[in-house]
């Protein structure tokens, strides 16, 4: 199905009709209706601009055989499974099957996390693979939403804040992203990292973000630092 959010915002409904036959009439005219739920339906009156449980609200759109619906404010719910409804009316009065597409509403925001590195872990020899995981939230118990992606970026701390580029070394100033190689739907997800030249004594941060198929991102960023420390300790004897 399709999704929508505050990110990416459905402004226009739009479909095509055609009168069929070996002499039609023509197309009339063209009428959809928006609903929500599944018992009790509620359905959307445009004049009104609210949602009423049980009462149809058909209305006409622009157009015919192209038509479109331009969508005012509408007061979405989250989480919520919405459809679209459309019939055809001919001149001479025949009435077409009606058709539906469906679409959900989400403004929840997925989230990321990691099972390694663990958390301000020490490493003595390079770190291999970063772990982690996705998902997208439930609202009031029901699925809001599929995960899309999730995407990673490294940064070294000295002697300036520097982004891992992906191809050799920190030369960015901003977060590199980058989709992890393996793990799509990203529900689960690995990224090997042995050819980075961790360097001893510097604390590294990674940070990842999800994204849903809303086009939510995650805010704030899931953070992750270590440090790589291959430096020997000393001891000294005092008699």
């Amino acid at each position: 199905g399709w999704y929508y959010s505050l990110n990416r915002q459905l402004s226009v409904i739009s479909g095509t009709s055609k009168d069929n036959g070996w002499s039609p009439s023509g197309l009339a005219r063209i009428e959809i209706q928006i609903s929500s739920g599944s018992g009790p339906v509620s359905y959307y009156h445009p004049g009104l601009n609210v949602w009423v449980v049980g009462l149809s609200s058909w209305v006409k759109v622009e157009g015919r055989s192209d038509w479109t619906y331009t969508l005012a404010t509408i007061p979405w719910l989250n989480g919520q499974l919405f459809k679209v409804e459309a019939v055809a009316y001919d001149v001479s009065g025949n009435t077409a099957t009606v058709v539906f597409s469906t679409f959900t509403y989400d403004t929840t925001v997925p989230i990321s996390s990691y099972t390694a590195p663990s958390i301000n872990q020490y490493y003595l020899t390079g770190l291999t693979s970063l772990v982690g995981t996705g998902s997208d939230p439930t609202n009031f118990g029901n699925p809001v939403n599929s995960l899309d992606i999730v995407e990673i970026a490294i940064s070294s701390g000295w002697p300036a804040i520097k982004w891992w580029d992906w191809s050799g070394g920190f030369t960015g100033d901003a977060p590199v992203w980058k989709l992890p190689g393996t793990g799509m739907p990203y529900t689960g997800w690995t990224q090997n990292v042995n050819n980075i030249p961790w360097v001893s004594g510097l604390t590294y941060t990674i940070v990842s973000r999800a994204q849903d198929k809303a086009s939510n991102y995650e805010v704030p960023v899931n953070t992750r630092t270590f440090v790589f420390d291959i430096t020997s300790p000393t001891a000294k004897v005092n008699l």
